[in-house]
């Protein structure tokens, strides 16, 4: 996004002999920009995992306060087709009818969000998943932790984490994008406070809200 808005180009480099949950051909159609390497290379060498905001907080800070900041992460998210398969998963999962949505994160992300005062706790959730049951709407749940959804046993879910699981990311990167794109179709949505997943579902319902994203896009 910032490399368009200063006219220069950008690869991300996906390191084909790294271990990984998911790739990029995973969720999205090829793009020019996206490369399969055999190691990285470039002006900026990018690790780990952050924010659009965090990312360009740390390389270029001149743009987080630039006008029109999320217009441009709206654009640029928009830029990116979401693989046909991918949507077909989603439309079949969901209910068929108008239904919500909640994203309850938790595992390694609470002690953080505590500390920033932004924590989501699961009586916000009760009063969201109660409203939506007395006014007959289904509820979909997008959640990192096995005993969230044995506590809204009987929400809508895609796939059940494992029992006693060890393992921060237990499903595949597929997998996450497809509960995000359930939430987002979802009418009305509560996500966690201080979580980027939770932030993503916001951007691609603005998206969908725009007329730039459906079921039959490709």
């Amino acid at each position: 996004m910032v490399a368009a808005e200063m006219s220069e180009s950008v690869e991300f480099h996906w390191i084909i002999d790294e271990p990984c949950n998911g790739r990029w051909s995973d969720i999205f159609l090829p793009h020019a920009s996206v490369l399969d390497v055999n190691k990285p290379h470039g002006k900026y060498d990018f690790e780990g995992q952050g924010t659009v905001n965090a990312i360009i907080r740390r390389y270029f800070p001149e743009y987080i306060q630039a006008d029109g900041l999320q217009e441009l992460i709206i654009q640029h998210y928009c830029s990116f087709r979401i693989r046909s398969d991918l949507l077909q998963t989603v439309k079949e999962i969901i209910p068929k009818c108008a239904y919500h949505s909640i994203h309850v994160r938790r595992t390694d992300h609470v002690e953080l969000a505590m500390k920033a005062g932004k924590f989501t706790d699961l009586t916000e959730f009760d009063t969201f998943v109660n409203c939506s049951r007395n006014s007959n709407y289904p509820v979909y749940l997008a959640t990192d932790a096995r005993e969230v959804q044995d506590y809204y046993f009987d929400a809508v879910k895609y796939k059940m984490i494992p029992e006693n699981n060890a393992c921060l990311r237990p499903t595949s990167l597929r997998d996450a994008m497809v509960d995000i794109l359930a939430c987002a179709f979802a009418e009305k949505f509560k996500g966690s406070g201080y979580s980027s997943y939770s932030k993503l579902i916001e951007i691609y319902r603005t998206i969908i809200r725009l007329g730039k994203l459906d079921f039959y896009q490709n």
